[in-house]
């Protein structure tokens, strides 16, 4: 119950309708809505870049090997090879 607390700051990242943030216990998942893959990841990297900052401040480690990224879309035609960078990698 504790942990919902010290990172519950985590949670508050999306400042967008657009924008998605959903927890469980020490487990975070970040989500948008836009019109292009491109839009979307550059929206995520902002995101990841402030849980980056929060991490960092308060001396947490995020396990990067278990982040991903699914694209989803109605239209079969639009490219879904977008990707993040997170600091630089």
């Amino acid at each position: 119950m504790l942990y919902i607390y010290y990172n519950g700051d985590l949670l508050d990242i999306p400042r967008s309708n657009n924008h998605l943030a959903l927890g469980f216990i020490d487990d975070i998942g970040y989500g948008v809505r836009g019109l292009t893959p491109e839009g979307n990841t550059a929206r995520l990297e902002e995101m990841l870049a402030k849980a980056e900052e929060w991490r960092r401040k308060h001396g947490a480690q995020f396990e990067k090997s278990k982040y991903i990224l699914i694209h989803f879309t109605r239209n079969r035609n639009i490219r879904t090879d977008a990707a993040i960078c997170i600091e630089g990698t």
